[in-house]
């Protein structure tokens, strides 16, 4: 096995250090035990360039780099692109318990480069090959990015290493990355893919995703204000052998209202409330039917006192509701208009998006 100087080692490519950073408590671990017993080899590396990229052991040679050691043995194979992502999704499985950003991290290495392969060859016969999966999973993601799309939670679990992930765990994974932008296409980010690093366990971060993700939560707390907010969320609930789905969730909620100063129901409609959004709801009210319009009307007069300034667009849009609403009562029969307000909900029907 060849003494490798520490110089010439990079981190594996595929590896996100933002989202899934080295963590100092098993770098401590690793140092203790080098100091004990010297540097012990489970490190594997490929050629690239005039050095050499790891496959993994990123936290066996920072422990070395911190002690010292100047050259460490390293077994240097020939691997693919494929290859690198399949042993870093190996290593990061066995890491799990670090955080939930390793299975986030090596999920989304395992897409980007399944994507890369099928856009790279032109028969699936040659991504079945690459990965060493069925024929008909490798068609199933070759037709999938092809057409423009990903490859899916069953492609990625077909590639991933054998019980490493389970389909649960990847469409957490997959959602939580398509929420951040991290997969492309996203039209609004909507969660920092960051605040895995912080939850131990896949389900805390599932529980976290969805408190922030209301429509009137991300209102008051905007995406790059949500890594602070579940780290108060940790510090106050403590570690995870002491947190539960409820517990965070209660105090999220504790800490929310406490931050804003008012209760729940004077949320919605609160001046403290981003602007953008209030107007969105009063739209959605006008939407929904006649019942909806003086409600609608208080919410955008209450928006133009407080001097926010509402687009012209958004003025021109509520003159048209106006219309339709109007042309729509005089088209019912007298009998129809005397009718209980559930006759008059769903008038106005619209698919586009009124924000």
């Amino acid at each position: 096995m060849p003494e490798i100087r520490l110089e010439l080692i990079q981190p594996n490519p595929f590896r996100d250090f933002e989202l899934h950073p080295i963590d100092e408590a098993q770098v401590a671990k690793l140092l203790a035990s080098i100091k004990s017993n010297g540097f012990w080899s489970s490190v594997v590396a490929r050629p690239a360039g005039e050095g050499y990229e790891l496959a993994f052991g990123h936290h066996r040679i920072e422990a070395a780099r911190r002690h010292g050691l100047d050259v460490v043995p390293i077994e240097v194979l020939a691997l693919s692109d494929a290859r690198m992502v399949i042993m870093l999704a190996s290593e990061n499985a066995m890491q799990r318990g670090t955080t939930a950003a390793a299975s986030l991290d090596a999920i989304a290495a395992l897409s980007r480069v399944i994507t890369a392969e099928c856009l790279k060859h032109d028969s699936s016969d040659e991504i079945a090959k690459i990965f060493a999966i069925s024929p008909n999973a490798a068609q199933t993601a070759w037709g999938r990015i092809r057409a423009g799309g990903t490859p899916g939670e069953d492609c990625i679990a077909a590639v991933a290493p054998a019980g490493a992930y389970t389909l649960g765990q990847i469409r957490l994974a997959l959602g939580v990355l398509r929420d951040s932008g991290r997969l492309g296409g996203a039209e609004a980010v909507t969660f920092d893919a960051k605040c895995a690093r912080l939850f131990k366990l896949d389900y805390h971060l599932a529980e976290f995703r969805r408190i922030v993700s209301g429509e009137v939560v991300q209102s008051y707390l905007p995406v790059e204000h949500q890594l602070d907010f579940a780290q108060k969320i940790i510090d106050a609930v403590g570690g995870s052998g002491e947190m539960t789905a409820i517990k965070l969730r209660e105090r999220a909620n504790v800490l929310f209202y406490e931050e804003l100063g008012m209760p729940r129901h004077s949320m919605r409609n609160s001046p403290l409330r981003m602007s953008d959004d209030r107007v969105k709801d009063a739209m959605n009210l006008m939407r929904r039917g006649t019942h909806d319009v003086k409600q609608c009307c208080r919410m955008l007069g209450t928006l133009m006192a407080e001097g926010v300034d509402v687009a012209p667009e958004v003025i021109d849009r509520f003159k048209d509701y106006i219309a339709e609403i109007d042309q729509a009562l005089k088209s019912l029969t007298p009998p129809q208009r005397s009718g209980r307000r559930s006759n008059l909900r769903l008038i106005i029907s619209r698919e586009e998006d009124v924000a």
